[in-house]
């Protein structure tokens, strides 16, 4: 498997989050301050790691699908960021890669401390890349929990 190193990470959350930044800023009056809420819905309450369990995914799926305008806007997003950052197949591969390698927190050895009941219920590396492969729009929403970071007023906006 393909990872990504320091730098091209570092590249890839600099061209995220302007991309973040401008198709949020395409969206206008209420759909604006509802994508706000949806995005920090993302990065408060779910959880990166179970996103890419066969539990987690009904219930992010659900998330990102109820609405039109919270599906157009991981698409558009999707759509921008992968222009703009404009790597080959094998770095996208590699930004799989590090998604995977960080939610991957099943390691079922003999040595694992991990209780065995709660290690089964999470993912693999080798599954979580073939879920993020298999879904290409999980690694918008896995990267908006990765790199996007709420002011206090986007915080106090989602309270309401």
């Amino acid at each position: 498997m393909a990872y990504l190193n320091t730098n091209e990470m570092q590249e890839a959350a600099e061209v995220f989050v302007e991309a973040f930044g401008h198709v949020l800023g395409n969206f206008l009056g209420d759909s604006k301050s509802e994508i706000k809420k949806f995005a920090a819905e993302l990065i408060l309450r779910e959880k990166p790691y179970m996103m890419v369990t066969e539990e987690g995914i009904p219930r992010i799926q659900q998330m990102v699908f109820i609405r039109e305008d919270y599906r157009d806007f991981i698409f558009t997003l999707h759509y921008t960021f992968f222009a703009r950052w404009g790597h080959s197949a094998n770095a996208v591969d590699g930004l799989i890669g590090n998604i995977a390698r960080g939610v991957a927190l099943s390691n079922l050895t003999t040595y694992s401390a991990m209780p065995k009941e709660l290690a089964t219920r999470l993912p693999t590396e080798e599954n979580a890349i073939s879920i993020l492969k298999a879904n290409n729009w999980l690694v918008i929403v896995m990267l908006i929990q990765l790199f996007v970071t709420l002011s206090e007023s986007d915080l106090n906006q989602n309270k309401k």
